[in-house]
């Protein structure tokens, strides 16, 4: 009987494990929220479509309207007009920003958003705040150290960049420097001595 009950509990956690990986890597039955459009909103959607069928190559046209179904939680459509921007114009750094912002914030693609981030800053190395963007990826997918680099170049384009000390706060207690992360809630005291969490997290790493 003993045996039997730990074989059940082997087979479900195998079960549990390749459901739960099969989840992660194949987002496509993900469920999104249902699109929300005011009325002005519909009207300005039809605005951006008449305006692209007029001009199919303006690339600014499908980002407005990329930002546009975005704000409206139409994530899909706008990953895809997102995508039509860049085609048509690889040179501009603000349509792989907010593909980037799109798939990490909303969709879950990290690999694909630091892609986007790394041409980012290409484009623009001064550019601290997708150092910061890259960081957070870089600590989801525990490349910590990688992320503590970002970091470091963003406070050195920006010494007033709070994120990037509280990004590192994070990837510095995930290798368990915590003196290293006190330090940092630190200097984010001091640019932001109201910032309570700061304080929270200081007081977790003593």
């Amino acid at each position: 009987m003993k045996k039997i009950f730990l074989s059940l509990i082997l087979i479900l956690f195998f079960s549990f494990s390749f459901y739960s990986c099969k989840n992660v890597v194949d987002l496509s039955n993900v469920e999104y929220p249902k699109p929300v459009y005011s009325d002005s909103q519909k009207q300005e959607l039809v605005n951006y479509t008449n305006s692209i069928k007029d001009n199919p190559n303006d690339a600014k046209v499908y980002f407005n309207r990329a930002n546009l179904e975005k704000s409206c939680c139409d994530f899909i459509k706008a990953l895809k007009d997102y995508d039509k921007a860049v085609e048509l114009d690889q040179t501009n750094y603000e349509y792989y920003n907010n593909r980037a912002k799109l798939k990490k914030d909303y969709l879950g693609y990290l690999i694909d958003a630091k892609k986007d981030l790394d041409k980012v800053i290409e484009l623009v190395p001064g550019y601290d705040k997708a150092y910061i963007d890259r960081a957070d990826i870089k600590i989801k997918i525990s490349d910590f150290e990688g992320a503590i680099k970002d970091c470091n170049k963003a406070i050195e384009i920006n010494a007033n960049s709070y994120g990037a000390y509280e990004k590192r706060a994070d990837a510095k207690k995930k290798i368990g420097d915590r003196q290293g992360a006190i330090k940092d809630y630190e200097e984010i005291i001091k640019i932001i001595p109201f910032k309570f969490d700061s304080y929270k997290g200081e007081a977790d790493c003593i």
